[in-house]
């Protein structure tokens, strides 16, 4: 596990190399999902900045939400074929707050 201090001091390019890959992710409530990744680091993510773009608008639809999967090829956070989410910095926002728990 990396110390806080280390993930505060990395740029976008570490932080995306150093995250392992998403074994799993669940929609929630809201615009969060559950996700957990491959060194056992999980939580909660508030994704609803995505709703900020319109390549995401149609995520709008609930039963659209609820179809988020990890593509087993990208190993990424993806709903339908064309849209995927890199998590490194919020895998980096979990890891540092597990530290500090």
């Amino acid at each position: 596990m990396r110390s806080v201090e280390e993930l505060a001091g990395m740029n976008g390019s570490d932080v995306c190399a150093a995250a392992p890959v998403v074994e799993a992710v669940e929609p929630r409530d809201g615009w969060r999902i559950w996700v957990r990744f491959a060194d056992g680091v999980e939580g909660e993510i508030d994704v609803s900045s995505l709703r900020e773009g319109t390549v995401f608008s149609y995520l709008e639809d609930r039963r659209e939400f609820e179809k988020v999967y990890v593509d087993p090829d990208l190993q990424m956070v993806c709903w339908g074929k064309d849209l995927e989410i890199s998590l490194a910095w919020d895998w980096a926002q979990l890891q540092t707050a597990a530290a500090a728990a």
